[in-house]
């Protein structure tokens, strides 16, 4: 009987130590699949434009088990569509960030450099190929947090918005007398007129402000029709980037970097090549990775742009503490407004605030007039 309760008491220590091992395979499909991605830092914030000190993009380091000829498949999906509060960029909500396939290096390990413009959770499926084969696969979750000044500046105009009416609340509440002719009394109507001229004056200016960047970036697209590059040689190699020289905000763009060696006059496979993606108005880095060139002696990738303003791709023969080849290509981004849907919920947001703030100052008014009245 005592045998029959050990061999029972096993059985259900092996289930349970089975279900762990079950859910830890479900919850990790990385560590699962043999492939992972370790951020520096841990815990990312997205793209800031109003930063004093240009901000720096996270490091993305992939690991995987390296086999010769394998090549790695990643793809970087930003954060579906939010209904409530937009994020900075709201064009590039659910689009595809980069789309990438190089040779994995022999250590297993491979370094991208991408700038994350919005907040939430991006999934980045990756796959590992032998030749057409596909090796392992992982649908990795990378989770952004919001900009801490974000919440502050979110809060401080929140509670102006409550302050400002709460103060029209307390005007409007209370007795008020309506001479002969008015619809509404005196206070109520000059406070409404108020309002409206407010809303008609920031209306105006938004307008104003949206008509003035898209005649800019029209005259920026006009004065730049000749897309200038640059490749580079010297007595080894020749390189040189192609790709879209125009391109749009949220539109998924190609680009390749294609080295030959100029000994043999064929593709200089195997290369290391980094390349660099740049936005030249504020000089801060939006890519950067070094790529190893396939047998066409080309490094590929796709990626869209979330700032509408010019940017440069640069590329270089990694060769270690000396400076390689240096080939660039610059790209026109056209900058793409929000929808208007985006912009009446935003206003929405400051309506409610406002509502909310009038609606207390109403209350506060009518019980400290009650107040008054029972004291007499």
């Amino acid at each position: 009987m005592i045998h029959v309760r050990l061999h029972l008491k096993h059985r259900f220590f092996f289930g349970i130590l089975a279900l762990v091992a079950f859910l830890v395979v479900a919850v990790a499909p990385g560590e699962a699949t043999g492939i992972g991605i370790q951020t520096t830092p841990e815990q990312l914030v997205p793209f800031e434009a109003e930063a004093s000190v240009p901000p720096a993009a996270p490091t993305l380091c992939v690991q995987t088990i390296a086999k010769k000829n394998s090549k790695l498949h990643l793809k970087i999906q930003m954060p579906p569509e939010t209904p409530w509060l937009s994020t900075d960029f709201p064009v590039v909500e659910g689009k595809v960030l980069l789309d990438i396939e190089t040779p994995i290096p022999e250590t297993g390990k491979w370094i991208l450099k991408p700038m994350l413009p919005i907040r939430g959770d991006y999934s980045i499926p990756v796959t590992v190929c032998d030749g057409t084969s596909s090796i392992r696969t992982a649908d990795i979750k990378l989770h952004v947090n919001e900009n801490p000044s974000k919440y502050r500046y979110f809060a401080g105009l929140a509670t102006l918005l409550i302050v400002i009416g709460l103060i029209g609340g307390w005007v409007i509440g209370g007795r008020q007398q309506i001479d002969p002719g008015q619809i509404v009394p005196r206070k109520v109507e000059m406070l409404l007129t108020a309002a409206v001229l407010v809303a008609i004056c920031s209306m105006l200016a938004l307008a104003v402000a949206a008509e003035i960047n898209i005649h800019q970036n029209c005259g920026h697209d006009a004065g730049n029709e000749e897309v200038t590059a640059r490749a580079a040689e010297d007595a080894n190699y020749r390189l040189s980037v192609s790709g879209e020289g125009k391109t749009a905000v949220g539109n998924l763009s190609s680009f390749s970097v294609q080295a030959v060696d100029l000994r043999t006059m064929k593709p200089a496979a195997e290369l290391p090549i980094h390349v660099d993606v740049l936005q030249l108005e504020e000089g801060f880095p939006v890519l950067s990775f070094t790529g190893i060139a396939d047998v066409a002696g080309k490094v590929s990738w796709k990626q869209s742009f979330f700032d509408g303003a010019p940017h440069r791709i640069e590329a270089q023969i990694d060769q270690g503490r000396f400076p390689g080849l240096h080939s660039w290509k610059t790209v026109s981004v056209e900058a793409i407004h929000p929808s208007l849907s985006r912009r009446l919920t935003t206003f929405a947001y400051m309506i409610m605030f406002l509502l909310m703030g009038m609606l207390v100052g109403l209350l506060i008014k009518e019980r400290t007039r009650l107040a008054g009245a029972l004291e007499l």
